[in-house]
């Protein structure tokens, strides 16, 4: 049961830039040769492991990353912030990491419902436009 925790402890820590792990300072002596090459692209295409430019490895996402507002019904606003703290406790409780709000959660909230919405038919799409306008 312990490798299990381990592993998996490893996996969400190298998933959310977790500090001291081997791996993940393996990986950071690898950036670091590497860094020279990725830092010359300025155009935002993608690196060589698949993420943005200043990805998963900016050092300041409010600094480094693209700013955008989004405007959201209290109702949801409310879901966006319970589901929030119910990860963050889950994963502390779990595996005793946390989750960066703003490096982390966005990110994945508006990767994993582009994901979803990419396979939404148009008009299941339609009848969730519906329904947010009720």
């Amino acid at each position: 049961m312990s490798d299990h925790r381990d592993d998996a402890t490893n996996r969400i820590a190298a998933r959310f830039d977790g500090e001291g792990t081997e791996k993940n300072n393996k990986n950071a002596k690898n950036a670091k040769t590497s860094g020279n090459a990725q830092s010359a692209q300025s155009d935002g295409k993608a690196d060589s492991s698949g993420n943005e430019k200043n990805g998963g490895k900016a050092k300041n996402v409010k600094k480094d990353w693209n700013a955008r507002s989004v405007y959201l019904s209290d109702d949801l606003d409310r879901k966006v912030s319970t589901g929030y703290k119910r990860l963050d406790l889950e994963l502390e409780m779990e595996f005793g990491e946390t989750v960066k709000k703003t490096r982390h959660f966005y990110p994945l909230v508006f990767e994993l419902g582009l994901e979803r919405m990419e396979e939404l038919e148009l008009q299941e799409l339609m009848e969730r436009i519906e329904r947010m306008e009720l």
